[in-house]
C-alpha cells in the first residue's frame, strides 16, 4: 500500500513541476525540496473560491492544485473535504 502511494505522490510532484515551469531534478531530496520552495513563492490561497493556487509557467495563468469543501457531518460535526484542483485533474486525466 504505501508503495502504490509513493508512486502516486511522485505523479503529483511531476505534474506540479511542469504546471509551474519548475526545471530541477526531483528524483533528490534537494530537488523536491526547491519545487516545494518554487511552489510556496506564489502560492495562495481564495477564501472565495476556497481554492489554492500558484502561478503557471511564466507567471501567465493561475494554476488552481486544490479545492476544500466545509460540510456538516452532523450536530457540532463539521468537516473539510480536500480535492484536487481543475488544473491538477486535467493534467492527471490527460495521462
Amino acid at each position: 500500500m504505501f508503495k502504490r502511494h509513493s508512486s502516486y505522490s511522485c505523479f503529483i510532484l511531476a505534474y506540479s513541476s511542469g504546471l509551474s515551469g519548475f526545471n530541477g531534478d526531483l528524483d533528490s531530496k534537494e530537488g523536491k525540496e526547491q519545487l516545494m520552495f518554487h511552489l510556496r513563492k506564489t502560492m495562495r490561497v481564495s477564501s472565495e473560491s476556497q481554492s489554492l493556487t500558484f502561478n503557471g509557467q511564466d507567471n501567465k495563468k493561475s494554476i488552481e492544485i486544490g479545492k476544500e469543501s466545509y460540510r456538516t457531518k452532523g450536530v457540532g460535526n463539521n468537516g473539510i473535504l480536500g480535492n484536487f484542483g481543475k488544473d491538477l485533474q486535467k493534467c492527471l486525466k490527460s495521462k
